[in-house]
């Protein structure tokens, strides 16, 4: 026979779990601003199993201005091997996006023309995905592939450039609607 449940003791472990969701975020932006490695790589280990775990920790690194040069690079580092996992997780590309800009460092090199296929939707409103090709035939695939292909309006190539310095692309030209008809 089961012995009955406290439910002072699952109230306790409900508590502890809503603690731990708001703490590790919290840890993971502790180690960060730190520039303790050691510490940010256990903390990666506990993410997955908190409640939103991923979104809470990029909401707060959004903010951050202080964060030492040599943790931005094991956040790029972290993003080449994760890259897919986190945005699943943060489920935001707006959070995502700023909280790159905040934890990575700026792109120095010179000026760039970088593709993307897309919506005609998704250009008129001018909301842009993460996902850029140096190669515009990359793009043109994209734009012609089984994503873009029965989207609303159709689908189409873009393109934008930044100078030397920038930390976003200016869309300079955005094809016609693939879509014949």
């Amino acid at each position: 026979m089961r012995e009955p449940v406290n439910r002072d003791d699952v109230f306790r472990q409900i508590a502890e779990a809503c603690r731990l969701d708001r703490e590790t975020p919290r840890q993971f932006v502790r180690a960060l601003l730190a520039g303790d490695r050691e510490q940010l790589v256990a903390v990666l280990d506990t993410l997955d199993f908190r409640y939103e775990g991923w979104r809470n920790a990029f909401r707060l690194c959004a903010g951050l201005t202080a964060i030492p040069d040599d943790m931005k690079d094991a956040m790029l580092t972290l993003c080449i091997r994760m890259g897919d996992h986190i945005r699943s997780e943060v489920g935001d590309d707006m959070i995502l996006v700023k909280a790159l800009r905040a934890t990575l460092l700026p792109y120095t090199g010179p000026g760039l023309t970088l593709y993307r296929g897309d919506s005609a939707w998704n250009r008129r409103r001018r909301t842009y995905g993460l996902a850029w090709s140096s190669k515009r035939e990359t793009a043109r695939a994209y734009a012609i592939g089984r994503l873009w292909r029965s989207s609303q309006g159709g689908q189409c190539p873009i393109a934008g450039r930044s100078r030397a310095g920038d930390d976003h692309l200016r869309p300079v030209f955005a094809g016609r609607s693939l879509r014949r008809g």
